[in-house]
């Protein structure tokens, strides 16, 4: 009888509760071109004098403190890999390898993140300039700027926005309700004391309370004087509308009018929210809806989007962003740029013509159609002459800022290099929003959102800044036939340096 043979094979072990013998070298939990490595060399490299300054020395007594460099590479590594939460960040640590090797297999608690990230928050934000000189010493950027805007939710509900009289009353709410309460707790009180002094007996011992809430009936009055005192300076709701007489009905028409006129009061009070009364109510270019947002301003360079300045402002439209931007960025690049493109929101004869401005091209459409009369831009119309039109005669008016810059736009020149505008800063906040999965602020106040869009757009370039070096060295690779080599951290870094 034939019997059916097993063919044993050898399998590697697999034992989850085996101890190491010998420490483990975290450089070999990952490939040598993992973003990972790329992060913590650069930023282990630039200047943290300003955190590890305001750090000071930790005492001796107690726990010791995690080191500075190794907390601000897990923030912004955090940033780089769309983990923005501080409670995200501590699991990683746990769970995944690439922040297992950033944090020195380290696992500090969601609550030291998160006061390392407010206490240092300016020092983290002002690394934003250094990794951008890393870039500009890389040869990513052109001279070329083009400017926009995008809306991102602010860290509160567009149902928190109350007009003043509704603040009003709801505090009034509460103050009545905190005095239901102790009428409720005064009433217990007395409930306790008659049965001591049922089963104790009544006496007196110690001060004596004063008259006025000595007694339950005293407190009651005493407690329903000051409710009536605080309500007289509170704004009194509209009486209830009393029957309509049959006699005579109010027109329809008229009902509706008054309806339409006190919707559009409302509309028109002023509003504040008042979980962060900085964040404002804008309208959303995607979607079209009403937003709790601030509007971030990103100023992005055409030849590699690398963000050379950023701002998150109140203002809804964005008149009054062109100058503060451009200004920002030739801070930041230490020179003007060569051309400055954006979209017809942000035009402005008084923002075109800013002296600041001089020395710049400026492509900034005045309109979104941005037409334009074919009689008097016509090429053969002659100087200063007028212009006849069938039985009327059009004369020459003097050019306008809005006039130039549609003059300019219209040109080869002009729409090649305002086309690039589409290609440049939409696909940065494209990259931000979806693939890096941020659209809501996790501060609150301008002052700390600002911060924190400043460190979105630094993880933005350093993202940037890896991915143009990894593509140098496999040129590299392919012009000199050999097989493709990947690039350490060590080596990319290197080249960012120099320059190559």
């Amino acid at each position: 009888m034939f019997g059916i043979q097993y063919v044993m094979s050898s399998y590697l072990p697999c034992m989850t509760d085996q101890v190491m013998l010998l420490p483990e070298d975290m450089r070999r939990w990952l490939p040598e071109d993992d973003l990972v490595y790329f992060v913590g060399d650069t930023i282990g490299r630039l200047d943290l004098t300003s955190i590890l300054r305001k750090c000071g020395r930790t005492e001796r007594r107690g726990r010791s403190a995690y080191h500075p460099e190794m907390m601000t590479k897990l923030i912004i590594y955090g940033l780089v890999t769309g983990v923005y939460s501080s409670r995200q960040i501590e699991d990683a640590t746990r769970r995944r390898i690439d922040f297992r090797v950033i944090s020195g297999n380290r696992h500090p608690d969601h609550d030291t993140i998160c006061t390392f990230r407010k206490a240092h928050a300016a020092e983290l934000a002002g690394l934003f300039g250094q990794i951008l000189a890393l870039c500009h010493r890389a040869g990513l950027i052109g001279g070329i700027v083009c400017i926009d805007g995008t809306k991102i939710l602010a860290n509160a509900s567009l149902r928190a926005n109350r007009t003043e009289p509704q603040i009003e009353a709801e505090q009034a709410r509460r103050h009545e309700a905190y005095l239901q309460r102790g009428l409720a707790e005064i009433a217990k009180a007395d409930a306790v004391d008659a049965e001591e002094d049922a089963g104790f007996g009544k006496g007196v011992s110690g001060k004596k309370a004063p008259t006025a809430v000595r007694d339950r009936r005293s407190r009651d009055e005493f407690l329903t004087q000051a409710l009536a005192e605080l309500r007289k300076g509170l704004p009194q709701p509209p009486p209830p509308p009393g029957p309509v007489s049959a006699a005579a009905p109010p027109a329809a028409g008229r009902a509706k009018s008054k309806r339409k006129t006190k919707s559009k009061a409302a509309a028109k009070e002023p509003r504040v929210n008042v979980t962060d009364p900085d964040s404002r109510i804008m309208l959303d270019g995607a979607t079209k809806r009403l937003t709790q947002a601030y509007n971030a301003q990103a100023a992005v360079d055409s030849k590699s989007q690398i963000i050379v300045a950023c701002a998150a402002v109140q203002d809804a439209n964005d008149k009054r962003q062109l100058v503060p931007m451009v200004a920002a960025a030739a801070g930041n690049l230490g020179a003007k740029p060569r051309q400055v493109a954006a979209d017809a929101g942000y035009f402005s004869e008084e923002q075109v013509t800013s002296p600041s401005l001089e020395g710049i091209e400026v492509l900034v459409p005045p309109d979104r159609e941005c037409m334009a009369c074919e009689i008097r831009d016509s090429p053969d119309r002659p100087g200063d002459e007028p212009v006849r039109c069938g039985d009327f005669v059009m004369y020459v008016e003097p050019e306008t800022p809005s006039d130039g810059m549609r003059a300019k736009l219209r040109t080869s020149a002009g729409r090649k290099a305002y086309a690039a505008r589409g290609s440049t800063v939409e696909p940065a906040f494209g990259q931000i929003k979806q693939a890096a999965g941020f659209r809501r602020f996790l501060t609150r106040g301008c002052a700390s959102v600002e911060y924190e869009w400043r460190l979105v757009c630094l993880a933005s370039n350093i993202r940037k800044l890896f991915r143009a070096k990894c593509a140098d060295r496999d040129k590299q690779n392919r012009n000199l036939r050999a097989p493709a080599r990947p690039i350490t951290a060590a080596g990319a870094f290197q080249l960012a340096m120099e320059g190559a």
